[in-house]
């Protein structure tokens, strides 16, 4: 069965806008777009939404109710809104422009994740055959000579002996580690060297843009920054964010609580007391910049990460190659 994605969220979101503003009510609105719906799953959630809007309650109170599809911010702006149809839209519109954007990030960082995923599996597929079928081999023939074994042979002939006696204690190893590796990427990721940056220069991006969105409509910098934190799919930068927002609640300054994880640049804008229109456009500007920045980091590290995961492969493989030769080279010496 297919879940509902937040590109999903957003197409409801336009369509009720549009609905609402040529004069339809909200219930009639829902039914609208319940019939339209070929995804089963949101079907189920507009039939939802439908029943709780006959029941009297208002859009901002069942969006309220699911927390998962809809963050507290925007519930409490669409609640406040006079013009009901207008703030769905510019919603729309904030929800299109960083799924877009999030989308575009992660596509530039695919093709490095799948060569690094595949000189892996190349390794792990290698190292399979030279340790249970190669090197026992190799192992027999040499032992027939009686000759004694370089220390680099004999410490690959033990990692084949020590994979032939565990085998089954090494494969369950693999398989719930990388099942936890797996189920905790969103958190393992932002801690690995090199690529931790560059996630948090997404999450810095996101932040920016609803930063932007949230002073457009004339409210607080705290209130912006309590949004992006809500909004924010990176665990860490969501942590930095609640802690500043804590310290500028109990009157610590804005450079001071920001200086963690915002750069020189957007402090600067934040600090100087611009009013919030030109405060948001200038936000705009960095997180464009910002973006451009990281799809120019993204190809570097893409360059850099593949040629060194491919010198390790074959390091290992030359490594292991020596080590083979090494016997045969004493045998020669012997005969």
């Amino acid at each position: 069965m297919k879940k509902i994605l937040p590109v999903d969220i957003t197409q409801l979101i336009s369509e009720l806008g549009m609905l609402i503003a040529s004069g339809l009510s909200i219930n009639k609105a829902l039914e609208m777009v319940q019939y339209e719906q070929e995804k089963p799953a949101m079907h189920r959630l507009i039939v939802a939404f439908k029943s709780k809007a006959d029941k009297g309650k208002s859009l901002a109170d069942i969006w309220a109710r699911y927390p998962q599809y809809f963050e507290p911010f925007l519930v409490e702006m669409l609640a406040q809104s006079d013009n009901k149809a207008v703030t769905l839209r510019h919603i729309a519109e904030y929800r299109d422009t960083i799924e877009q954007n999030e989308i575009n990030l992660q596509q530039d960082l695919k093709f490095p994740r799948s060569y690094f995923m595949l000189l892996i599996i190349t390794f792990v597929f290698i190292s399979t055959i030279v340790f249970n079928y190669i090197i026992p081999v190799f192992n027999d023939t040499v032992s027939t000579y009686g000759t004694e074994l370089p220390a680099l042979t004999t410490f690959f002939i033990s990692i084949a002996e020590f994979i032939g006696k565990e085998w089954s204690f090494i494969l369950v190893s693999i398989f719930l580690i990388g099942g936890l590796l797996w189920w905790k990427w969103h958190i393992i990721k932002l801690y690995v060297p090199f690529w931790g940056r560059v996630y948090h220069q997404i999450a810095l991006v996101r932040c920016l843009q609803t930063c932007t969105f949230m002073l457009s409509h004339h409210k607080s910098l705290p209130q912006a920054l309590e949004a992006a934190e809500q909004i924010s799919n990176n665990v860490m930068f969501a942590k930095l964010l609640k802690k500043s927002t804590q310290k500028i609640a109990t009157g610590t300054g804005l450079s001071q609580a920001l200086s963690p994880f915002f750069p020189k640049k957007v402090l600067h804008i934040i600090t100087i007391g611009l009013p919030p229109n030109d405060m948001a456009t200038l936000l705009t500007k960095l997180a464009h910049r910002y973006t451009l920045q990281f799809q120019k980091k993204s190809n570097l590290l893409m360059r850099v990460s593949s040629f060194m995961a491919f010198i390790l492969l074959v390091g290992i493989i030359g490594t292991f190659i020596i080590a083979m030769y090494l016997p045969l080279f004493a045998m020669a010496s012997i005969l």
